[in-house]
């Protein structure tokens, strides 16, 4: 490797004819006939020193220059005269003249690598000057870059907007994704060629980054980066310490919550480190971009943030504990009151646009002795398909029953999506483990049903879920997931909750809790909690490459037990707050141990 860097210097210098001190070039030279690394170190900084001209060298892939090998497998000797020796010496020990440029695909690494260089006499992790590159480019410059594409680069081809729409927002990924369109032949299915390419370029190349920094890790920094990749987990970076190096790489890319925790800007990079941190690959469908699975993750915690904030059982709840609200809970309601107002005005204006014969008829109505005047909120939802879809959606039968039992519960627009959020939530996280053979694991419409009813871009939406996300703390999402997880076991009555009893309304057979004769005590739920049909479902957002929970039911020597039956499961790893996301490895008994409450438990 060393020698391939001289070589490259030597043939510049020759080529440009580089101001050089006499000799020099010819020492170069013979170097390059030398096997031992030092002696190949050592006239590399003797070239360096011998420029006699001002010189900005970009080293590109710098990552490879800290992973020498030896007959083709890992030298680890030559790793720490590489690190510690060459190139700091090369950074901190060389002409002024020289400036260094360093770039890689595995940044990460990279960091981790120049963090590690001994701070003996200069720490070079201090001693640098960063050039943050932004990951995400606003609307109007991502439009700029596809008109550019589109009139210089592709003057005579019609690009497919909708690559436009399912790119993430980052230029470069624009750009490459386009060109590899073009060059496929312009496949008229634009959206199968995006999942083509983000599983065989995308997930490809991104592992290719992210491992070489990550698989050196201890398991509690490949944790923290998973709850990194989390808006509503998220990691509090000031007690799950990352590596300094890490830490220096990510700190530009971070945006923190109300209450201190971290987490990554890029809902593209979010998603790329939750793919992989997984278990398994075979499982992956790839049937959904990275931002509708982005979208899915941060419209799941919604639901269970809303309704547990703002829903019909909200206020009951804070009256029983005699405790206010959660700090934050009016800018969250805030939020969520933007996003209400905005899907009012769009449904105002498509009733009002419904024009010719079927306004003619709403006016004879509203003449008539108890005629019909403006639709109230909650008939204004129910008469949109995707509310109908949602509300119908074999996961919220129960709560279907408590609407239809009481019409006059949401009488305003923030209740309504509220309810709807809930709905969205039961139907995302549902999704059987066992029926993944049966088709798309992802309900892609229920993702997309907000952007739609705004008229604004996935993106825009998604953006938005995040800012409204960041404003509830810590506490209060496992308080709301602990809410929801007892509603689903049927323990507690709420807006509906899966069991083999009634509707929602107080009626749903509950027997156990603490006291109740359900079996199970109060360490679990019993067999008989609920219904085989739904006992324990998975309460993540079951999409490709989202956590489904399958590994759940893994025991430590592989086999499956059953959902519900009360066997022991294997300690399985997830983000620390909640079970929810892709699983970073499967762990001995002894190690799931130590680590305490980041790891999974029971139904």
């Amino acid at each position: 490797m060393l020698r391939k860097l001289l070589r490259k210097l030597v043939q510049w210098a020759r080529t440009e004819r580089v101001p050089m001190l006499e000799g020099a070039l010819a020492t170069a030279e013979a170097d390059l006939l030398e096997t031992d690394m030092g002696i190949l170190g050592d006239a590399i900084h003797c070239f360096i020193e011998a420029v006699e001209v001002p010189v900005l060298v970009l080293c590109d892939e710098v990552q490879s220059l800290f992973l020498p090998t030896l007959g083709g497998e890992p030298d680890v000797n030559g790793v720490e005269y590489v690190r510690n020796r060459f190139m700091k010496q090369l950074l901190v020990g060389g002409p002024r003249t020289v400036l260094w440029c360093l770039t890689a695909s595995s940044m990460a690494h990279t960091w981790i690598s120049v963090a590690k260089m001994p701070p003996n006499g200069h720490c070079v992790i201090v001693s640098n000057t960063a050039v943050h590159l932004p990951a995400t480019y606003s609307a109007a410059h991502m439009e700029w870059a596809w008109q550019r594409l589109q009139q210089v680069r592709y003057p005579h081809v019609v690009l497919d907007r909708r690559l436009l729409e399912l790119c993430p927002r980052s230029v470069a990924l624009l750009v490459v994704l386009v060109n590899a369109w073009v060059t496929e032949g312009c496949p008229s299915n634009a959206e199968a060629f995006l999942c083509d390419f983000v599983r065989l370029k995308v997930m490809d190349e991104s592992l290719r980054e992210w491992k070489v920094g990550l698989e050196s890790m201890p398991l509690s920094q490949r944790l923290a980066i998973l709850d990194l990749s989390v808006p509503a987990v998220g990691a509090d970076t000031r007690k799950q310490l990352l590596h300094t190096g890490l830490q220096t790489f990510l700190q530009p890319h971070l945006d923190k919550t109300v209450d201190g925790r971290c987490y990554l800007r890029d809902s593209h990079q979010r998603q790329i480190v939750r793919l992989l941190l997984r278990e398994r690959w075979s499982e992956l469908g790839y049937n959904v971009s990275l931002t509708q699975l982005d979208s899915g993750w941060n419209l799941f915690y919604l639901g269970e943030a809303a309704d547990y904030l703002l829903g019909l059982e909200a206020s009951r709840r804070w009256q029983q504990l005699a405790q206010p609200l959660p700090a934050g809970t009016d800018a969250f309601e805030a939020k969520l009151q933007v996003i209400a107002d905005g899907v009012a005005n769009k449904l105002r204006a498509a009733e009002a646009a419904a024009g010719g014969a079927q306004q003619q008829q709403q006016q004879q109505q509203q003449q008539q002795p108890g005629g019909g005047a403006e639709l109230d909120p909650q008939e204004l939802w129910e008469r949109q398909p995707w509310f109908q879809k949602v509300l119908n959606s074999e996961w919220n039968e129960l709560d279907l029953k408590a609407h239809l039992n009481n019409k006059q519960a949401r009488h305003t627009h923030l209740a309504m999506l509220v309810f709807y959020l809930r709905l969205s939530r039961k139907a995302l996280g549902h999704a059987k483990p066992w029926d993944r053979a049966a088709g798309a694991i992802l309900d892609v419409d229920i993702v997309e049903a907000l952007p739609g009813a705004l008229g604004q871009p996935l993106f825009d939406v998604n953006e938005a879920m995040v800012e409204a996300l960041r404003l509830v703390s810590g506490p209060t999402f496992e308080a709301a997931a602990a809410v929801f997880a007892a509603e689903l076991s049927g323990s507690v009555a709420g807006g509906g909750g899966l069991s083999s009893g009634e509707g929602g309304d107080g009626s749903t057979s509950r027997g156990g809790g603490r006291g109740g004769s359900r079996g199970g005590g109060g360490q679990g739920r019993g067999a008989r909690a609920v219904h085989d049909r739904y006992t324990c479902p998975p309460s993540g957002p079951a999409a490709a490459g989202w956590g489904q929970r399958p590994p759940l039911a893994y025991t430590a020597s592989g086999s499956r037990v059953g959902w519900g039956k009360g066997g022991q499961r294997a300690a399985t790893l997830a983000p620390s707050r909640r079970v929810r996301l892709p699983l970073v490895a499967q762990v001995v008994p002894a190690a799931s141990a130590a680590m305490g409450s980041r790891l999974l438990r029971g139904c």
